[in-house]
């Protein structure tokens, strides 16, 4: 039973594959080049049957959600996409209350959302380099220090965390007021016509 035991293989999860090894470059160079082929083709196709701004619209998107995905990974911290979908929340609901203002609202929430997804991910790169330069100091660091180094980049990187909420608000207050004007306006000069 023990030379049983022995002989059988031990399972092995995840192996680690040479990258420079012929085969796997042959795949994955494949695999990839396959991707790019077949996404120029939708991508193609769409532009033809829906038009270019319709793709251009489609683009931008992706590179958002792309941003929003890569500084949530980067970071850990799941709170990005809450926090993206309650502003992209935000921006809908003033498109929906305001449908004649959609080109003044799709462009600031395009360009917050484009913005905050560049700074998120740039801040999650800089928590984990401060926290990585702070782990190779010259003394030994404990690990309160450490933690104390990273809750404080973390917290400086969270200032930004809530600008697609606030952007999203101020732009409906913002249109909230315009209306809230031009109603009284209108209410004097129909006044005035009397």
């Amino acid at each position: 039973m023990r030379a049983l035991a022995s002989s059988t293989p031990p399972i092995i999860l995840f192996t680690l594959v040479p990258v420079t090894n012929p085969d796997v470059v042959r795949v994955v160079g494949g695999l990839a080049a396959y991707g790019v082929m077949a996404s120029a083709a939708v991508l193609v196709s769409v532009a033809l049957a829906a038009g270019t701004g319709a793709v251009k619209r489609a683009v931008e998107w992706i590179l958002v959600v792309g941003l929003v995905l890569a500084s949530t990974m980067l970071s850990g911290n799941p709170l990005l996409i809450v926090v993206a979908g309650i502003g992209l929340g935000v921006f809908a609901l003033t498109m929906w209350l305001y449908p004649s203002e959609f080109g003044l609202v799709y462009r600031t929430a395009a360009a917050t959302m484009l913005f905050w997804g560049l700074a998120t991910l740039v801040f999650a790169f800089i928590v984990r380099m401060v926290t990585a330069i702070a782990s190779m100091l010259t003394y030994t660091p404990d690990l309160g220090f450490l933690n104390a180094v990273y809750v404080n980049a973390t917290m400086v990187a969270n200032f930004i965390i809530l600008l697609p909420v606030i952007a999203g608000l101020y732009t409906l207050m913002r249109l909230y007021m315009t209306s809230r004007r031009a109603e009284e306006v209108r209410e004097i000069l129909m006044k005035l016509r009397e």
